[in-house]
């Protein structure tokens, strides 16, 4: 089929290459539907660039891929220092600097494609993460290609290309399905109508070729039945062969094929001629995995299992046998000694390469197969599959085969192991905000284990029963534990368990207003030091937490970016949705309500974070809703809260109830308000800004504030000392804290500066009483606020910030705009600041610059 409608990306592409040849390498991120054409204009490319050395690596559609599968194929193309290390197994970041290495060889240009990202494993998106952070100081072109209508909100590559997107040296081009125009000139071609074609494939290329082949539109939405009826034709032999490819996945080994189904060079000729296969060079591939999965998904199911027997006989005894592939087979084959003899084996290998994923699904394969093991291994085994499930933050699996893992412990008389179950399912049962139930399997580890005497298994009890009495605010019992399994840690050598306690204790004397950074990072340099990516996780999410909680935003944001480019490399979700939390309430406190939202919505998208982390995105969302006026605020709130009191965590209680009293509040529901803040009050081990959140709620809604140390701000606003604690809010760019303090002012000033804050947020619900508080000190003239017809902007501006984007393309200085919008020169400062995070710019100019957009009507 002619390509189509695609001269324009084939341009910006050829454009994008003689960049990079002039040694501005690119990373170039291609993206569309499923089908669109993504390969195919990959292809015709090629052709434009015959000075290049290409080198391609498909990631595979099969249910668990193989780790850094596309890598294998790269240095199979490349040859060299890569292919011989990747033979060897190295360590990974010694595979990716070696893959730099030859892209940063001046004698070669060459060109990189990632195809199919979509179904990248973990270590395959690290590898992306990485060469695309340094492809600018090369001469090579990298081309990922990836489906845009198949990336789960949580998967990583969207956290990867997140962080690559906004990369000086990073291009994105998007292929749309072509137009009806396109369509019906295909379809005078063919004698078709151009307008039921179009209908029947909505312009997707893949689906087009197929019908056009077929030559009849009367075909469902798939190619289901065009991709059957064309394998259908093929004589017993090869249909054989065609259903083994299919097993195989997107690359078929020719000799592996033969091998088990004994087709010869006909067979082969005839796939070839069905175009659902291509000659892929050393290996044969499904032109594209929609056939793939069409042939696969129709084998019946004897058949099936047949197919996977008789690959599982071939591929056992390469000299490259994959595991993952042969546990893949086996399974496949209803072998259930071969899945147990492979699938622990290939989960290691991803475990190795922080494809945490893949090994989850390596080990359900095994357990799934584990009937006939003894207890102990069959303990081990599920007791695995839930550290990696956890790991990815699929906690309720988790607990179900920890408790089936105890309890065989238990039946083994295995007191030691026992005591080490009941650790991790304390762990478990706090993510579930169980607290009573997580507390009381620490407590039962720590008994079982003293009386056994010192060992590795007791200091990590020890180190748990810490946490949680940190949690619950028990500090000074905490600080103890804590030291006592960093004493067990020196013993044993275990850098994991004293990072741990070093984490633990810092929290609980952050809890006490000590000395608590050092102590954390501490023990974040320690878990670098040592590869303890888990508690290297822990780490940065506390210390994020804890500057945050103080509100030191400017130093939380470069430890937020390192944890969560760490933690998403290494498929460590569930800290992922804790940093993304912590993001989400940072934007919050900021005034970046869209992108709080947008954080807090990502983060509750199926499948969602386990209880304990779903608790700052629902109180996110609840507020900002609260403060819009807008709805869906007790739905969030009233989750929040039930999490949090199960938790039994001060902190998290105090949160949620402080957010729902200003919901109350914000309704004018007082007396609701009133019974939040004194459910609020139980503050022992709340730190001075906890405390002062909950008094500050106190004054402002006619209630005594408790006896409490209270942070600066706060302090400032229980003194009367209202713009002296809006200044101070000011100063942490957190403008809707500044603009409470404000509303509690009598002066017409206070106020009206105010709603000016509020107008700006877009804090609709605080409008309207800070317009009652101006009616209430005898205003003149009070604001109207604006419409909701007026509150949508193409770049997520408010009004205010619109009208001070306007002024900068007028060349007008802060000053001048300060004069005319009737504002101080510091709020300007302020709208400026904005401006340029919320339109990707560093200067007036750069502002000034980009393409007018409609200035939004302001009703006065």
């Amino acid at each position: 089929m002619a390509l189509l409608e695609r001269q324009v990306p084939l341009g910006v592409l050829s454009e994008i290459a003689e960049e990079a040849r002039s040694g501005a390498g690119r990373l170039v991120l291609l993206t569309g539907e499923a089908g669109v054409g993504k390969t195919a204009l990959v292809e015709r490319f090629r052709r434009s660039v015959p000075d290049a050395v290409w080198a391609e690596g498909a990631c595979d559609g099969l249910a668990t891929p193989l780790p850094l599968g596309p890598l294998h194929e790269i240095a199979a193309r490349f040859g060299g220092d890569l292919a011989e290390l990747i033979r060897a197994s190295p360590a990974r970041i010694d595979l990716f600097a070696t893959l730099l290495r030859r892209l940063e060889d001046p004698r070669w240009f060459d060109v990189v494609v990632l195809e199919d990202m979509h179904w990248a494993d973990e270590a395959t998106v690290d590898l992306l993460r990485y060469v695309g952070r340094r492809i600018a100081a090369t001469r090579s072109l990298v081309i990922v290609t990836y489906r845009s209508d198949d990336l789960p909100e949580r998967h990583p590559l969207r956290l990867a290309l997140g962080d690559l997107a906004s990369r000086s040296s990073t291009r994105r081009i998007e292929l749309a399905p072509l137009t009806v125009e396109a369509v019906r000139r295909l379809a005078a071609m063919s004698g078709l109508s151009g307008d039921e074609l179009w209908a029947v494939t909505g312009g997707n290329p893949f689906f087009l070729t197929e019908v056009l082949r077929a030559g009849s539109t009367s075909i469902p939405a798939s190619a289901r039945d065009v991709v059957l009826g064309r394998a259908v034709r093929l004589g017993p032999s090869a249909r054989v062969a065609l259903d083994t490819a299919a097993l195989m996945g997107r690359r078929v080994d020719v000799a592996a094929l033969q091998g088990a189904t004994g087709a010869d060079p006909l067979d082969i000729a005839e796939l070839l001629e069905t175009g659902l296969v291509v000659d892929g060079g050393e290996a044969l591939r499904f032109r594209h995995e929609i056939g793939r999965r069409v042939v696969e998904e129709a084998i019946p199911a004897y058949l099936r299992a047949l197919l996977h027997r008789r690959l599982l006989e071939e591929l056992r005894g390469r000299a490259a046998e994959d595991p993952g592939l042969l546990a893949f087979h086996a399974a496949g084959a209803g072998d259930h000694e071969a899945v147990l003899e492979y699938a622990p084996r290939a989960a290691q290998a991803a475990a190795a390469l922080r494809s945490h994923r893949e090994a989850a699904e390596h080990l359900q394969r095994a357990v799934a197969s584990a009937a006939h093991l003894h207890a102990p291994e069959e303990a081990a085994l599920s007791e695995s599959l839930a550290g990696e499930l956890a790991t990815i933050d699929r906690i309720v699996e988790a607990e179900t085969l920890q408790r089936r893992a105890l309890d065989l412990w238990r039946r083994q008389g295995n007191r030691r192991r026992e005591a080490d179950g009941l650790r991790r399912l304390s762990h478990l049962l706090w993510r579930l905000c169980r607290s009573e139930e997580a507390v009381a399997a620490a407590e039962e580890a720590l008994a079982i284990l003293e009386p056994l005497g010192p060992s590795a298994e007791l200091g990590f009890a020890t180190a748990a029963l810490a946490g949680e009495r940190m949690l619950h605010g028990r500090t000074a019992e905490a600080i103890e534990l804590a030291q006592r399994s960093a004493g067990l840690a020196e013993q044993f050598s275990l850098p994991a368990l004293l990072s741990d306690a070093l984490n633990t204790q810092g929290c609980a004397v952050a809890m006490r207003e000590g000395e608590w950074e050092p102590l954390l990072r501490h023990a974040l340099a320690v878990a670098l030091a040592t590869g303890a990516e888990e508690q290297a996780a822990r780490a940065y999410a506390n210390l994020a937490a804890l500057l945050c909680d103080e509100y030191r935003f400017e130093e939380a944001a470069p430890v937020l970016q390192e944890a969560v480019t760490y933690c998403a490399g290494r498929d460590l979700m569930t800290y992922v949705a804790v940093i993304r939390g912590l993001r989400s309430l940072v934007a919050l406190r900021r005034g970046r309500w869209n992108d709080a939202a947008a954080m807090a919505e990502g983060l509750l998208r199926p499948p969602r974070p386990s209880p304990i982390n779903a608790i700052t995105p629902l109180i996110v969302l609840g507020l900002t809703a609260a403060r819009r006026g807008g709805d869906a605020v007790w739905p969030h709130l009233d989750e929040a809260l039930a999490g949090s009191l199960a938790s039994g965590e001060t902190d998290r209680i105090v949160a949620v109830r402080v957010a729902r009293a200003e919901a109350h509040w914000l309704e004018h529901a007082t007396g609701a308000a009133q019974r939040e803040v004194r459910a609020a009050a139980v503050l022992d081990g709340a730190t001075s800004w906890f405390a002062g959140e909950v008094a500050v709620w106190h004054a402002r809604l006619g209630l005594a504030p408790p006896a409490v140390r209270v942070a600066p701000p706060f302090a400032l606003e229980l003194q009367g000392r209202f713009a002296a604690a809006a200044e101070a809010w000011f100063d942490r760019r957190c403008r809707y804290l500044a603009a409470l303090a404000l509303l509690r002012s009598d002066r017409e000033r206070d106020l009206r500066r105010a709603f000016e804050v509020l107008h700006e947020l877009d804090a609709a619900a605080t409008q309207r009483i800070a317009r009652e508080r101006l009616r209430a000190t005898g205003a003149r003239t009070v604001p109207t606020g604006s419409r909701d017809s007026t509150r949508v902007h193409p770049a997520g501006l408010t009004l205010r910030e619109q009208e001070v984007l306007d002024e900068l393309r007028a060349g007008r200085s802060n000053a001048e705009i300060a004069e005319r919008l009737v504002i101080s020169p510091k709020t300007v400062d302020h709208h400026v600041t904005h401006l340029f995070t919320k339109l990707g710019v560093h200067s007036r100019e750069e502002a000034a610059a980009l393409a007018p957009t409609p200035s939004l009507r302001r009703d006065r």
